[in-house]
């Protein structure tokens, strides 16, 4: 099941790019919050005169611009270029931890106060899909950072090919499970005023990079046995540039039988431009 969820989502991400480029121009390309797709839109900041220009005269050549890319007609994307929120971690089946002894259940409850995720939307992309600007799709590709804290304190370890807790006499202060992906969301959107939106969709992540880390003594631990591609869903509400969103994940966050049978999901707030 989970395969064919795979390729349905592979299929999505592959068919809104192919979406965006046939419609560059009623689209929004943006690099780091830039529109790329606008030559008047590099002149945001008032790059071309800097040296020219005081504080009053950028003040208002930013609002000046900004509210001219909001009534110029054209498609905004709601993916913002920064993203923060909560993690957690779901426990599957009737027991996450059947694997483990009565003793190591639990070992990677989270607080979720602490453990918080950012997403950097590098680039964004948007097209209507209806004429008015009420319906559209948008695609991005950023970095996602992790970090899952772990409630108690724990030194984790590989014991025959598994990650588990490691009994240790040192007081550590800390420990966490740190993950950075290539992140690829994929929304449907709707503008069902003119300032305020929903959305909707799937993301893919690609990890390139993952550790446990503890304090007090300091240690890493490379995670080897995280799944590589994983993907989940996704939503979004929000009214001009500032959003909620969420994202649930459809695929365990270990490899089969590596370690404990966990989905992770984020809830947070957004900031676009």
């Amino acid at each position: 099941m989970f395969n064919f969820m795979k390729r349905i989502i592979f299929f999505i991400l592959l068919s809104s790019f192919f979406i965006c480029e046939a419609q560059a121009q009623r689209s929004q390309i943006c690099i780091a919050g830039v529109d790329v797709n606008d030559p008047n839109d590099w002149d945001v900041w008032g790059w071309d005169d800097w040296d020219d220009w005081d504080e009053d005269d950028f003040y208002y050549h930013y609002r000046h611009e900004v509210k001219r890319r909001r009534n110029d007609g054209r498609y905004r994307t709601t993916l913002g270029l920064f993203e923060m929120g909560f993690n957690g971690l779901r426990e599957m089946g009737v027991d996450a931890y059947s694997a483990y002894s009565r003793s190591e259940k639990g070992f990677m409850d989270l607080d979720m106060g602490r453990s918080l995720g950012f997403n950097f939307n590098i680039a964004t992309f948007g097209t209507r899909i209806s004429k008015d600007n009420s319906f559209g799709i948008s695609a991005a590709i950023g970095l996602s950072v992790n970090d899952y804290v772990f409630r108690e304190s724990t030194r984790i370890g590989k014991v025959d090919g598994m990650f588990h807790p490691i009994a240790t006499s040192d007081d550590l202060k800390k420990s966490k499970l740190n993950t950075v992906a290539i992140h690829v969301p994929v929304v449907l959107e709707v503008w069902p005023a003119h300032n305020f939106f929903i959305a909707a969709g799937a993301y893919a992540d690609l990890m390139v990079g993952s550790h446990f880390k503890s304090k007090f003594p300091k240690e890493k631990l490379r995670n080897s046995y995280s799944n590589f591609f994983q993907a989940g869903l996704t939503a979004r509400v929000g009214w001009r540039n500032i959003y909620a969103w969420g994202s649930y994940g459809l695929s365990d966050l270990f490899d089969d039988y590596r370690g404990p049978e966990l989905r992770p999901f984020t809830v947070g707030i957004g900031i676009g431009f």
